[in-house]
């Protein structure tokens, strides 16, 4: 092997190193959040007698991943933003704050993949609730599982407002309409491209000039 061809790949071998290490950089950045839209959350009461409508409107934003919450926790939910209108009959507060509860025996789980965010709730009795809630100065939306398999709650200044929800649930789909790659394939995607390109470059020269 000449030494300009030795030097060649000296030089491929230290491209490739190069990309790896930027792509390292890559993957351990945080991944960025996907707006979903709130579905399925708009009902009548059926469960206190009251009568009332009632409705969770809006987005969550939420990184891709799955979130779990063993046994009594009692934590802030994962959003990074939510943007989200409660309305009971009429009335409309506005949530300011999102947060998790899990009680002794009870979890939750959150998925979030590139197009919908699904709830879902485990081993939840009628002494161990677990449930999400929205909640504002003027009333409370809350999702989950108690003596109840599933049920969504609101309550406002203009009264209260239940119904049964089955679970596990699509919480809200995503709002972007083009297909967002997961997390894990990102990376995977961008070595194999990067580094066809630094060979590209090398075997573009013609044999004539690789022996050189």
């Amino acid at each position: 092997m000449s030494t300009s061809l030795k030097s060649r790949c000296a030089q491929l071998c230290v491209g490739v190193t190069s990309l790896s290490a930027v792509l390292s950089l890559v993957a351990v950045n945080p991944v960025r959040a996907v707006t979903f839209n709130v579905v399925g959350a708009s009902w009548t009461d059926t469960l206190f007698g009251t009568g009332l409508p009632a409705s969770l409107t809006g987005t969550v934003d939420i990184p891709i991943g799955t979130y779990s919450f063993f046994p009594n926790q009692n934590v802030s939910a994962p959003f990074t933003g939510f943007n989200l209108t409660l309305n009971v009959n009429g009335t409309a507060t506005i949530p300011t704050a999102a947060n998790i509860r899990t009680d002794s025996t009870s979890s939750l789980t959150l998925t979030a993949s590139a197009t919908d965010l699904n709830f879902s709730t485990f081993g939840a009795s009628g002494s161990s609730a677990a449930y999400l809630t929205f909640s504002g100065s003027g009333g409370d939306y809350i999702i989950g599982s108690d003596g109840n398999p599933g049920f969504q709650f609101a309550s406002g200044s203009a009264g209260i407002s239940a119904t049964n929800r089955s679970l596990p649930t699509v919480f809200a789909v995503s709002s972007n309409t083009q297909s967002v790659p997961e997390p894990s394939t990102i990376p995977g995607l961008l070595l194999t491209g990067g580094s066809l390109l630094v060979l590209r470059r090398y075997y573009k020269k013609s044999p004539a000039q690789n022996e050189g």
